[in-house]
Parts: structure tokens; sequence; C-alpha cells
């Protein structure tokens, strides 16, 4: 199986009863960038119950995280960071780097296609629970 029929395969998996289908927007993302996608294909829990497992999951930066699209350009203005509400997975975060975490949503392009690159990111810059999604959050 390629790596990316195994990414949509565990995709669908983790997401029955969650999610519509994956979209075609989805799909069309995955064609236009293969390369963001590695054969491990990373399994991403859901942040709310992220063990401390799930914390080896934390990237260096945004951009060497699994999935970041390698033609992302971002939008003016199209950032925003939100304080981290949830208690129990800040605590959890502040193992991996004390200081303040924070939830951003950053919209831009991939080729024509409005993203949306949504994370947790530490002061210095590390990554957890990257996610891509269709469309713009902030604009």
């Amino acid at each position: 199986m390629s790596p990316r029929g195994l990414y949509l395969l565990l995709l669908g998996v983790l997401c029955v009863g969650c999610a519509p289908p994956l979209s075609t927007f989805a799909v069309s993302v995955l064609a236009a960038e293969p390369q963001s996608f590695s054969v491990a294909a990373t399994l991403w829990k859901v942040a709310v119950g992220a063990s401390d497992k799930d914390l080896a999951q934390v990237y260096n930066s945004v951009k060497a995280a699994p999935g970041y699209p390698s033609r992302f350009k971002s939008v003016e203005k199209g950032t925003t960071r939100n304080k981290v509400s949830n208690k129990e997975l800040l605590e959890k975060l502040r193992k991996v780097e004390r200081g303040t975490w924070v939830k951003v949503y950053k919209d831009g392009w991939v080729g024509e296609k409005k993203v949306s690159l949504h994370y947790f990111e530490s002061p210095s810059g590390k990554v957890f629970d990257f996610k891509v999604k269709p469309g713009w959050s902030n604009l």
C-alpha cells in the first residue's frame, strides 16, 4: 500500500463517527503534497486526551511536523494565538517545555487551496498536535 493510501486508511479509522468522510479537498491536498506524508503515517491523538506517550510527537518547529505542506504560503493577518484553556493538557505540555503554550491558527494557501494550520506552540517554537484543515479559520 502506498504511503498516501495508508494515511487515508488510518485517517478513516480514526475519524469514524467523528467527522464526515474524507473530502475531495483533503484528497486533493494529499495528491498535491505526497512527499509530506511519511510511510509511518503518524497517528495523531485528540489533543484533549493526550497522554505523556503522545507528547513524544512534539517537533522542533511547525515546518518539521509531518504533514506540513511544503508549498504553504501564509496570508497577512491570518494568524491567531490563543491561550490554552485545557489545564490538564497544559500541564502535560509544560512537562515538555515550561512557559506559555498557545493554540495557533494560521491561514494560508497550498497552491490554489485555502488551508488553516492548527497546532500548539511553545515559547521556543516547539509544536504539538499539528493539523491541516480545509478553509480559513481566521479570515
